[in-house]
């Protein structure tokens, strides 16, 4: 689906979610978005583009209106450029397909813009490697 690519508003620059079409999810869900051109993916979690978040974002007076609901979306500079995004204004081929799973949940919070999310789940896997290395050791020592 070919939608028009806006940048998100200042206070979302460190979130780790986009705004898309109503008709693409339900609401705040877990989305892989992948760019069709680039062939980039990634995670995040989705909201609807409705009319509170239009009117807050189209009387912003550093924004591009967004007129076609159905044909935009709106992503923050972190997760256009992970995207090969440079240029907004322009219409890219994306495929968008919800994820709202335990492994969906896991890429989205390891491509979050925000490095204490990314760091918090990377310690969580650290700590659950090595708590099966440990129940691991444990057992084998049982077994002597």
């Amino acid at each position: 689906m070919k939608l028009k690519v806006f940048a998100s508003l200042s206070e979302d620059i460190n979130n780790g979610w986009v705004w898309v079409p109503e008709s693409l999810v339900d609401e705040r869900v877990v989305v892989r978005i992948k760019n069709k051109e680039s062939g980039k993916v990634v995670f995040c979690e989705a909201l609807q583009i409705g009319n509170n978040f239009l009117s807050r974002y189209n009387t912003n007076n550093r924004t591009h209106p967004v007129t076609d609901i159905d044909g935009s979306i709106v992503i923050n500079e972190w997760y256009r450029k992970k995207l090969g995004i440079t240029v907004t204004q322009t219409e890219v081929k994306f495929e968008v397909t919800k994820k709202d799973n335990p492994w969906g949940h896991l890429n989205a919070t390891l491509q979050h813009p925000q490095i204490v999310v990314r760091l918090s789940m990377e310690l969580a896997i650290l700590g659950f490697v090595l708590g099966l290395l440990g129940t691991y050791l444990g057992w084998q020592g049982m077994q002597k």
